[in-house]
């Protein structure tokens, strides 16, 4: 197909001219999670935690053995421990869930993440759990407190 330019439409699968990224291969998907940056946590729709990669140690302080088999809310602030539900239920309207939570990390510090949560679905097109992208925000939380204290002083 010299000379054809063939668009990607989300949703419709990879046009069968085009290489795929990832070969059905486990060993460099399973690379690749970890040189993500941000942290990934794979949970069953439970919200048991069934994987995670690097990324998600060095955010929360936890090795990967520590965490499997836990429930999602070990890494939630203790008054979000309940926005476990509100995701999964997100992910069954919406197709997704996004948001910013409070975290608890491994030595009991509370940070902040911003988060999207996507379906995992088996081969049925069922969903058969979730897998959630975390980025630290807690600086960008810390920095807009001082600046409304700030604000707040100088009025």
């Amino acid at each position: 197909m010299t000379g054809e330019h063939r668009d990607h439409v989300p949703g419709e699968g990879r046009p069968a001219d085009l290489p795929s990224l990832f070969p059905e291969n486990t060993a460099h998907r399973a690379r690749a999670f970890d040189f993500l940056f941000d942290a990934v946590v794979v949970t069953d729709m439970t919200g048991v935690i069934t994987d995670w990669n690097a990324g998600a140690a060095r955010l929360y302080g936890y090795e990967r053995h520590e965490v499997i088999g836990q429930p999602v809310g070990i890494l939630h602030s203790p008054d979000e421990v309940d926005r476990t539900a509100e995701v999964f239920a997100g992910i069954e309207r919406d197709g997704f869930w996004t948001g910013e939570l409070r975290r608890r990390n491994r030595d009991g510090s509370i940070g902040w993440i911003e988060s999207v949560v996507v379906p995992i679905l088996d081969a049925d097109g069922k969903p058969a759990g979730a897998l959630g992208i975390n980025r630290d925000i807690t600086a960008r939380h810390t920095a807009e407190q001082q600046l409304r204290d700030a604000e707040r002083r100088w009025r």
